[in-house]
């Protein structure tokens, strides 16, 4: 572990994930994508001889786990999953792994307090993804005798434990047991040490370099590019460097009047076709702003097909939400359906919100191509459309990842992930997809909202598609 970070207390650490998504141009499933992927990637180095028991809790902690069960299961490994709560009260970014790792055909064990040791027989390693930073007072049940487990059989075994972000049970800033604490091998931490990681033996402090970063030096939203704030410009120069652009609109006056910038600031622009820019500003007034270009960088491509979302749309707020999500995941086209048993139907005003929704979540995210947002089709419209490959997600059906990679290896053919209402799709249908030769992925075995559905589908092939140099 680098001696040169400073070590946080957990609000200093909140604070900074806070910044991250505020003003950083990160969004909370980039920050546990990055996590759980990390996490991963430092337990093959420190080597895998055998089977890997992951426990999960609640929070983001138990997000980071499904994310690190996720990367082990594509990277071939045993991974076996054990939460000490019912995984349906999950909410947030936690909820999308989870809905992740189960339409994987990942299954997740909820152990109670007896059954903890016939849980963990036989794992070389034990990732305790339990409790994080923000655990106050005594451990409790259910969490303490997982706790208790996971130690007895780390002794009893010498099966190796790795803690995610911080020993479940030491508090986060003095270092004290809260009653009891895992003993890690290892722990793996994110932005930088906390302090009560000092002083404790058996934690073990080791560093996930892909997640991690002094809480001083720019967090960018492009490598080459970022700067702190993010615009949306479908006017950018064709210069290879160089060149004016204007500013208009809401664009402008939330330069100008909210975030009240001006002359010699340096902001990023993207066009939503791939293109970034580092631009100056150089005058304008609440509606116009003049900016002189610095620097431009244009997108890798991702390998394969183009990937649409083509689902019913949930009710109320659920579809920004929806469509935020589906941006940040990297989905390239959605297309609102109608089918049977749909209620919601957007029509041109809506789907200009939606529009508005990928942007917002571009500027966010980082992602410099805008999700494009098709008219209203209906099923059989869908089922019609010539060269394309149809995946429909139902609950119950089959495996998913090897079906994903292989979809995905016909570069050619657009890839449509298919998400029906939540009354369902008729038999006639389903009957009608498989004539289409639709292949049905399985979203786990609970019944799943649309959004649900539909997030952990594009989080599956957002997993598996891989970016060009």
């Amino acid at each position: 572990m680098s001696g040169s970070l400073p070590a946080l207390s957990g609000d200093q650490a909140r604070e900074i994930d806070s910044r991250a998504l505020r003003d950083h141009g990160l969004t909370g499933l980039v920050l546990m994508e990055n996590a759980g992927r990390g996490c991963a990637d430092l337990l093959q180095r420190l080597g895998i001889d055998g089977p890997i028991r992951i426990c999960v809790g609640k929070g983001n902690n138990g997000g980071d786990g499904y994310v690190i069960a996720r990367h082990l299961d594509n990277a071939g490994f045993s991974v076996r999953v054990g939460s000490t709560v019912d995984p349906g009260i999950l909410a947030g970014d936690a909820a999308v792994n989870h809905a992740a790792w189960v339409s994987g055909n990942g299954t997740v064990d909820v152990v109670e307090a007896g059954e903890w040791d016939d849980m963990l027989a036989g794992a070389d390693w034990i990732v305790d993804a339990l409790l994080g930073t923000g655990t106050r007072g005594d451990v409790r049940p259910p969490f303490d005798a997982a706790i208790d487990a996971i130690n007895r059989t780390s002794d009893e075994s010498r099966r190796r434990v790795l803690s995610v972000d911080l020993p479940s049970g030491l508090d986060c800033d003095s270092g004290t047991l809260l009653g009891r604490c895992v003993r890690a091998d290892h722990t793996a931490t994110f932005v930088a040490p906390k302090r009560g990681l000092f002083g404790r033996r058996s934690v073990g402090v080791g560093w996930c370099d892909p997640c991690c970063r002094h809480r001083d030096s720019p967090i960018t939203s492009r490598g080459g590019v970022g700067v702190k704030h993010r615009f949306f410009c479908d006017t950018l120069p064709n210069e290879a460097d160089g060149g004016q652009v204007v500013l208009k609109g809401a664009e402008a006056k939330h330069l100008t009047s909210v975030l009240r910038l001006g002359p010699g600031d340096l902001v990023e622009l993207f066009d939503g076709r791939g293109t970034a820019a580092r631009a100056e500003i150089i005058s304008g007034g609440k509606r116009e702003i003049e900016l002189s270009v610095v620097e431009r960088e244009v997108d890798s491509q991702q390998s394969g097909p183009e990937v649409v979302l083509a689902t019913a749309v949930p009710k109320g707020d659920r579809i920004r939400s929806l469509v935020e999500k589906a941006t940040e995941l990297g989905i390239d086209r959605m297309v609102p359906l109608k089918t049977q048993r749909s209620v919601v139907h957007p029509r041109v005003g809506k789907q200009k919100k939606m529009h508005h929704a990928v942007i917002a979540a571009c500027k966010q995210c980082g992602r410099n191509r805008l999700m494009r947002i098709d008219p209203l089709m209906t099923w059989d419209e869908l089922l019609a459309v010539e060269n394309q490959s149809l995946v429909i997600g139902q609950q119950g059906a089959e495996n998913s990842g090897e079906s994903i990679a292989r979809l995905l290896a016909a570069p050619h053919m657009p890839l449509v992930l298919c998400v029906g209402p939540e009354g369902g799709w008729t038999d006639g249908e389903l009957a009608a997809a498989r004539e289409a030769k639709a292949t049905l992925i399985g979203v786990g075995r609970h019944t799943l909202r649309i959004e649900t559905a539909a997030l952990a589908l594009a989080a599956l092939v957002s997993a598996s598609r891989k970016v060009e140099d």
